[in-house]
Formats: C-alpha cells, sequence, structure tokens
C-alpha cells in the first residue's frame, strides 16, 4: 500500500512517483464506530476428549463461524481458549491464530492440577461486544491419582474405621447424565473404518469419503482415542452452534472500545498528558518485537487519545517495547487496555462423586501414563514455523558482516571505513545522527532522518548507540528507500546485529516501556506412532490412550484413507470427525472398534 508525500515537497511529479514507499503500522483509522453492522461470530471447539488424567494431553481444534453467513468466518484472525475451575480461575489461557476461521492448540494437564470438573471456553474479542452471554463451553473431567482428593468429590462410605490414608491413589467415577449421540453430515461426508476389530499395534483404515459436494473445501478435525463405559463422560457440546447462539445481538455499551481483531492481534491504550489526564492526540506511538525475526509498528493517537497497533507478523516474541515518538514525550503516559473475560458461572459445572470400583483400571492408567511420558522424546511433536511475507523493514538492499573486514574499535570507525551509503553525522556533540544516501536520481536526503534499529529495537534518540562498541556487533545491514510513516518521512534504513542479539535487553531509558505479551500458540505437527511404515518400535512401549489426532483433515474428490496404529493399550476405541463442510453445515460422525 503506498501513499504520496501531499505535505512535503520533493521535486517533480516523476520523482515523487519513483519513490519506495510502504506504510508502517497504521495511524488513528480504526475506530470503534461502524462496526456495528459486522456480523457476529460463533465458536465451536472440538476437544481430543472429555475425560484426561493428569500427565495426558488435550488437544483441540476451534472454529470461529459467521453466524449471519453460517460459514466459517474470516473477520477475526485471533480468537481465545481458556481451561477454569470451579473457582472461576484460569487453568490456561491460550490465544490462537486463526486461518480462514480455524486454529488449534494444545494442552498437558499438569500433576499440581486437582481431580475435577472444569470448563473449557472459546471466543473472540469481537464477541465481548455484546451484552449476550454466548461463549462457547464445554465440559472436561480431569482425575488426578497423584494428589488427594477433595471431600466434596468423595463417594459416601460406611465405615467405623477412624483412619484414612488421604494420599493412596483415589478413583473416580464421573455421576453424569448421559445424552445419546446423534450423528450429523452423514449425507456430507462417509467414515468408514476396514474392521472392527484389531491387534496390538496394528493399522486401523478410516476412509472418509466425500457424499456431497460441499464436503470439499471443508474444514475438518479428527480424534481417535480409548473410551471406557465405566467412565462417563459429559455429552458433547452441539456442533449445530446456529442453534446455540442468537443472529440478534445488543452492543456492549460498558464496553464500547472492543473491535474486532481484524487483521491480527490487536494492541491498544490511550495517551494522556502527566499533568491533568487528559487525552493527547496526535502523539506517535511505536510498537516493537525486538530479536529475529523483529518487528516493528507505529500508530498516532485519535483525537480521544486512543491508539491501535495491529500485529499480523507471526513470531513468537513476547517481550514487547512501547515508545512515545515525541519531542514532548516526557508529558505524556501511556494507559494500555485490558479486555474482559467472559462471564464466570458456577452453575454450569458438571457434578460427580466418587467410587471404588475402578481403582484398578485408574491405577494401571496412571501406570501408563508415566511410562508414556518417559518415552516422550522419542515422540516429540515439531514446531512448524509459520509463513511469513518478509517486512518491507527486512529486506536489506546491503549487509556488511563485520567479520569479514579488519575491525575497528568504535562504530564511528566502521561507519566510515566499511559502511557504503552511510554515515554519522556529528551535529555538535549532544545530537549525532545516522545518515543514509538515496539513489541516485533522488533529491538529497534533505535532513531526513533514517530508521535505526538495533536487534530489532527502534532507536529513536541516535546518541544513545554511536558509541557502541563496534567489536560487540555482528552485522550492519541497509537499505536506501525513502519510507512514509504515519506524517514523518525516514530517509533509508540501517539495522545493526549485536553478537549476543540481546541488546535490547540491557538499554534503560525512562521512555521505553517493557510490557511482556501473550503470544499466539504455536503451530505443531503432531507426532503419533505409525506401524504401516514399518517401524521398528519393539523396544519402546506404547500405552497410548490417545491414538491419533489431526486438526486439519483435508477432504477432495478421492477418498482420504487415514493409517492409524493401535497401541498394546485393549479395550473400546472411538473415531471421532468433527467439522463443516464449506458451506457452513455441521458434520460429526462416530464408529467404535475394539483392540484385542
Amino acid at each position: 500500500m503506498f501513499k504520496s508525500f501531499s505535505n512535503i515537497v520533493l521535486g517533480t511529479i516523476l520523482l515523487i512517483a519513483s519513490f519506495t514507499m510502504p506504510v508502517f503500522g497504521q495511524s488513528n483509522a480504526i475506530s470503534p464506530k461502524g462496526f456495528g453492522t459486522i456480523a457476529q461470530e460463533g465458536i465451536y471447539l472440538h476437544q481430543s476428549s472429555k475425560l484426561l488424567f493428569a500427565g495426558e494431553r488435550l488437544y483441540y481444534k476451534l472454529y470461529c463461524l459467521d453466524l449471519n453467513e453460517k460459514k466459517l468466518s474470516k473477520l477475526s484472525k485471533i480468537a481465545y481458549v481458556r481451561l477454569l475451575n470451579k473457582q472461576g480461575e484460569s487453568v490456561f489461557s491460550h490465544k490462537i491464530r486463526l486461518d480462514n476461521g480455524a486454529g488449534n492448540g494444545d494442552f498437558s494437564i499438569p500433576a499440581e492440577l486437582s481431580t475435577g470438573s472444569y470448563k473449557l471456553q472459546g471466543y473472540t474479542s469481537w464477541m465481548l461486544s455484546r451484552t449476550e452471554k454466548q461463549y462457547f463451553e464445554s465440559d472436561l473431567l480431569i482425575i488426578n491419582p497423584y494428589k488427594a482428593t477433595s471431600e466434596n468429590f468423595l463417594e459416601a462410605i460406611v465405615t467405623d474405621s477412624l483412619n484414612t490414608d488421604s494420599t493412596a491413589l483415589v478413583p473416580v467415577i464421573p455421576n453424569l447424565k448421559k445424552v445419546p449421540f446423534v450423528p450429523k453430515g452423514d449425507q456430507i461426508v462417509s467414515m468408514k473404518l476396514n474392521a472392527s476389530s484389531y491387534n496390538t499395534r496394528s493399522t486401523v483404515e478410516v476412509v472418509l469419503d466425500p457424499v456431497k459436494y460441499s464436503a470439499i473445501g471443508g474444514n475438518y478435525s479428527l480424534t481417535v482415542r480409548k473410551v471406557d463405559s465405566q467412565f462417563p463422560e459429559p455429552s458433547s457440546a452441539s456442533i449445530e452452534v446456529w442453534d446455540v447462539f442468537g443472529q440478534s445481538w445488543t452492543p456492549n455499551r460498558s464496553q464500547p472500545e472492543i473491535i474486532p481483531e481484524l487483521r491480527g492481534e490487536l494492541f491498544s491504550g490511550r495517551v494522556v498528558k502527566k499533568d491533568d489526564g487528559k487525552p493527547a492526540a496526535g502523539v506517535k506511538v511505536a510498537f516493537s518485537l525486538p530479536g529475529d525475526p523483529f518487528v516493528i509498528e507505529i500508530a498516532q493517537s485519535n483525537a480521544q487519545g486512543r491508539f491501535y497497533i495491529n500485529l499480523d507478523t507471526p513470531v513468537s516474541n513476547a517481550q514487547a517495547i512501547f515508545q512515545l515518538l515525541d519531542e514532548d514525550r516526557d508529558l505524556y503516559d501511556l494507559q494500555f487496555d485490558t479486555y474482559p473475560s467472559p462471564d464466570y458461572q458456577p452453575s454450569a459445572f458438571e457434578e460427580f462423586t466418587i467410587s471404588s470400583e475402578l481403582e484398578s483400571k485408574i491405577l494401571q492408567r496412571s501406570i501408563h501414563n508415566q511410562i508414556e511420558n518417559a518415552y516422550a522424546i522419542a515422540k516429540s511433536d515439531t514446531i512448524v514455523d509459520p509463513s511469513e511475507d518478509i517486512p518491507f523493514y527486512r529486506d536489506y538492499q546491503q549487509r556488511f558482516f563485520l567479520d569479514d573486514y579488519t575491525r575497528f574499535n568504535t562504530l564511528r570507525e566502521t561507519m566510515v571505513e566499511i559502511v557504503d551509503n552511510a554515515w554519522i553525522d556529528e551535529n555538535g556533540e549532544d545530537d549525532p545522527t545516522f545518515g543514509v544516501r538515496p539513489f541516485d536520481g533522488y533529491l538529497d536526503a534533505g535532513g531526513l532522518l533514517p530508521m535505526v534499529f538495533v536487534d530489532g529495537l527502534f532507536i529513536q534518540d541516535h546518541k544513545n548507540i554511536v558509541n557502541y562498541n563496534s567489536k560487540e556487533l555482528r552485522s550492519i545491514s541497509l537499505s536506501r528507500d525513502r519510507y512514509l510513516v504515519g506524517s514523518t518521512v525516514f530517509q533509508g534504513l540501517i539495522s545493526l546485529e549485536t553478537k549476543s542479539g540481546e541488546f535490547y535487553e540491557s538499554l534503560y531509558r525512562e521512555h521505553l516501556l517493557r510490557r511482556k505479551i501473550d503470544r499466539p500458540e504455536p503451530i505443531r505437527r503432531y507426532y503419533f506412532t505409525d506401524y504401516s511404515r514399518g517401524m521398528d518400535a519393539s523396544r519402546i512401549p506404547d500405552f497410548r490412550y490417545q491414538l491419533f489426532w489431526s486438526p486439519n483433515i483435508v477432504l477432495s474428490d478421492d477418498p482420504e484413507i487415514l493409517q492409524i496404529s493401535t497401541s498394546d493399550v485393549r479395550g473400546k476405541f472411538e473415531v471421532e470427525l468433527n467439522g463443516f463442510s464449506s458451506q457452513g453445515e455441521p458434520v460429526s460422525l462416530r464408529k467404535q472398534f475394539t483392540v484385542d
């Protein structure tokens, strides 16, 4: 996206047209006003299991749906998932990056978590803009045999004994009403198994065949896990979210600043005057995520002092640095927004009691989990680096690796002896600045300063680094383009990279406000044992209760055949496919098989 330098005399029209001018960050164009006509959203969460033990892993797939179009939503780019206990405390809170309305994550159940009933909750920030409390919630029961169980969960026992070992393994059986499962979407997708019974360490073939054309291009997730009728699970939340979420809604007047995260993660706040607390308009706010790779965004406060920063670059850095880019920055304060979370509703939690009937099964499963966790390094997942369009400020035209040259003691000497097309203007002792030469045919720099970074940290006071020890530098990168940032023009870009890569951790100035931010969950390629490929795992124990999880099932014209390996665990297992067709039609299918 490009803008002209309408407020700056740059010479001829031809010269102006030849400039490269990417827009940097965003200004005060975003406003809560005007979002009232945007469609509302609903969330559906498909979780790998409704009952888990400490040490096991919860997998989930999140579907964000447009309640008007009745399809996966392309509105929000970020969603939120959290697990709550009965006290309303978050066990975990995840930020999920959405790709065409879908995303996924996982969580290992820690040994510190108590046996009990929990609530898995999913929502987007845009859903918080309405007064209706229509957030997605589903139940999760957790059994922790390594921790003493609260008496609230204990089954009444008639005994004369006054002594009880509270640290012994405590068997648990949820005492819940079971709602029969009703399949949905079997006229859209057909799911078949190649048999109904299998041996241990054998291959189950799951055949997914589109019945209706709309099945192609849909979005689906599949879980294969052990089930046991002696461990009743909470009923699954309805995938037919159109029946759960109403399309009519009332704006939440108490939260007028909530707007949808249309382009990525949204960070917002206010710039206020220190002396009277009134909003300050037209003040630039720089947002840096330093490191490798780094991110920089710049916003400008509006008439209400509000600023909005959209982060659409998929980086994992969590240490954000905010700074006011104003000569009078000492006159202002930054106030950051904290978006509210959905209301806590304790009455919605499932109740269950404890029985002594399942002691041996719980003990066996606990031992199996410990063995599996001991061999986890041999079955580890892979973190997938998300694809990223390289931002313009990381597209360098020249790069100088200083080990390729004779080393000089100071940065000033290095800029003179090694770096072409850039220099340091002394401007007196108290105000040295960097300069970058424009390309041939441009006007001279005209007094315009370049953007300067050290390990991704935007440096507005060049005097803070001109005396830096160049022997600590790894490289100096350069761009000679001219950039428009809000209403400010920069001539070129200089990026210094230190050997440690952690310069931002050592530079402390009053105007640098450090703030740790939540980052989206990483994308994982989940590992599951596959004996069909002839792998030799005879010396590795296999006590998986979760045989398979895939959050991204893709269907084409031909049947999709999934090969899933059974483990050494015997009993009944269930295959569950959930998702939505390309037309938003819900699909929820189950098949069971036994392992002998």
